[in-house]
């Protein structure tokens, strides 16, 4: 599965109050977590891997993440034999 449909398959566990694949945050959130405090850890969770997504678009956007990584794969056969 792709980077980015992990992303939000994560953000969607997490909307729904999952963090069993989280597994230091779901150790920590059973032993100093208040009910309360479950709507703002989700929030903050959900944002995080939102932004997340949103920085690795900006690095591989969505059409041209094949055409990037052949160009970089290009870009560096060149540079390593330039450099002989």
């Amino acid at each position: 599965m792709p980077l980015k449909e992990k992303i939000d398959c994560w953000a969607d566990k997490v909307s729904k109050i999952n963090y069993s694949f989280l597994r230091f945050l779901n150790e920590f959130l059973a032993v100093a977590s208040k009910a309360e405090d479950t709507d703002e850890t989700k929030d903050v969770v959900v944002e995080h891997l939102k932004l997340l997504k949103k920085t690795f678009n900006r690095y591989y956007p969505e059409d041209e993440s094949e055409t990037c990584l052949l160009k970089w794969i290009v870009r560096r056969l060149i540079s390593v034999r330039s450099n002989k």
